[in-house]
């Protein structure tokens, strides 16, 4: 899916990729992901890949598991299959630029390595607003912190 891809097509893909975990955390009401491994000791389990996603896609993810996806359903960890490293960057750069996106002045961290703000995502229901967070967490992993707006 995103080897030999050239620089603006890979950035394309990566930005539908990225709208696509997030559509899917909200769906499935995921309030934490984290590109990596969490750091807590809160049961995990290793999904099977929703079956709407394309057979060649799936492939693609398995055989590319440099940086897991950790999605918090419940209090368990869940997690899909990852993409490679030298994609992390462009991941968390396009996480970050949904979130500066939205009124930049008005972010609100709760902590000094973290960028807030209220984003508007997709969801199978229409659109929806989220409170999202990047973080870098302790164990240099990323995390996206996700909770609906009523």
């Amino acid at each position: 899916m995103f080897r030999g891809a050239k620089r603006s097509a890979q950035n394309d893909v990566v930005h539908r990729y990225v709208d696509l975990i997030l559509k899917m955390a909200v769906d499935d009401g995921v309030d934490k992901m984290i590109f990596g491994e969490p750091c807590d000791g809160l049961p995990r389990e290793t999904c099977v890949m929703e079956p709407f996603l394309p057979a060649e896609m799936i492939a693609e993810l398995n055989s590319m598991k440099d940086v897991p996806i950790w999605r918090r359903v419940n209090g368990t960890w869940h997690e899909l299959p990852g993409f490679s490293w030298y994609l992390l960057h462009e991941v968390v750069r396009d996480l970050g630029d949904k979130i500066v996106a939205q009124h930049a002045n008005k972010q609100q961290a709760t902590y000094p390595n973290a960028l807030e703000s209220i984003v508007p995502l997709k969801s199978k229901h229409g659109g929806v607003k989220v409170a999202m967070t990047l973080t870098l967490e302790p164990n240099y992993c990323y995390s996206v912190t996700l909770k609906k707006i009523d």
